[in-house]
């Protein structure tokens, strides 16, 4: 039990060293259960045959999912397993009829194919913590059994990010389990399991990671609604253009058409006269619309028409004499 807790210790903090979040996810963690078909695979010589058939089991225990990146993780799992064995001989073996329990430790490189699935594969040790025998209980001890085992393991996770994690994986054995070498002395016994399970995720995930997030800068603004930001509108209140720099077109005499349209953008002038003053034609002060002789100077308070010395106002000349004509 020291030798598994050490384990353990030193993988997390193994883990630790790489756990540093992604952008989109963190460190997770929960709980699984798993239903086992184990037996020992004979291995050697084998002279008188024997062999073994599955026997079901399970296990239950804790994990950590550590991120590298999006599509790889570093996972480690800590299980107390139960494996059965049953074999096809009543000649006395290692185990003939019983079950091994351990404290199972895998290590788990994970490579995420989508959201969906994942492939799982790595090592795994496995530390003894006790058997039964439901044959030969007399005739074994612990001290039989190899007190610290490894195998190696591939497999399948579906929706690895889930809250809910389905999986399943085949854990072959590489150590032999007898170290008397008493049951059999040509006969090796490894373990090999088919593994099934559910993970369930209790801390972490697929989210951002706050403490290293950066957040996004303000949107700038555009006070005036003029699809010209503030920082380089000149004038920010006032719906403009941009080739005035954000300011509205100019209206250089004041009269309410803009220079682009103001047929003399220097004098107050009308829309009717596209932004010119309403013409003065005879010069005479008043202008062509008041002007009551628009094309002869006369004085404003005679409506622009000019006088003679007599008093008279001169409308027109006759046609043949062009003697002028009065009235009084």
């Amino acid at each position: 039990m020291k030798k598994a807790f050490l384990f353990v210790l030193s993988l997390c903090m193994l883990g630790a060293a790489y756990s540093q979040s992604t952008e989109r996810y963190t460190v997770s963690g929960g709980i699984l259960g798993a239903i086992n078909a184990s037996e020992f695979k004979v291995k050697g010589t084998n002279p008188t045959g024997v062999d073994y058939n599955f026997e079901a089991g399970w296990a239950l225990g804790g994990w950590l999912n550590f991120p590298m990146g999006t599509r790889f993780s570093l996972e480690r799992q800590v299980l107390y397993s139960s494996y059965g064995y049953q074999a096809n001989t009543s000649t006395a073996l290692l185990l003939n009829d019983g079950k091994i329990r351990y404290i199972s430790v895998p290590l788990l490189l994970k490579l995420h194919a989508g959201e969906k699935i994942a492939i799982t594969a790595g090592p795994q040790v496995d530390f003894f913590s006790s058997f039964e025998d439901n044959e030969h209980s007399s005739a074994r001890t612990e001290d039989d059994f190899k007190q610290t085992s490894w195998s190696i393991f591939g497999g399948l996770e579906l929706f690895p990010r889930g809250r809910v994690t389905i999986f399943g994986r085949y854990i072959h054995g590489i150590s032999d389990m007898d170290v008397t070498g008493t049951f059999g002395e040509e006969i090796n016994y490894r373990n090999m399991a088919i593994q099934a399970g559910l993970k369930l995720r209790l801390f972490g995930g697929a989210k951002p990671y706050l403490a290293t997030t950066t957040p996004l800068p303000p949107a700038p603004l555009d006070t005036d609604g003029d699809g010209i930001t503030d920082d380089v509108d000149k004038c920010p209140n006032e719906k403009g253009t941009a080739k005035y720099n954000g300011c509205p077109i100019p209206d250089s005499d004041k009269d309410g058409i803009n220079d682009e349209e103001d047929k003399c953008p220097n004098e107050a002038g009308t829309a009717k006269y596209n932004g010119c003053p309403v013409p003065d034609s005879d010069k005479d002060g008043v202008n062509d619309e008041l002007d009551k002789c628009p094309n002869e100077a006369g004085p404003a308070s005679n409506n622009g028409v000019r006088k003679t010395k007599t008093g008279m106002t001169m409308v027109s000349m006759t046609k043949k004499t062009n003697a002028p004509m009065y009235r009084v």
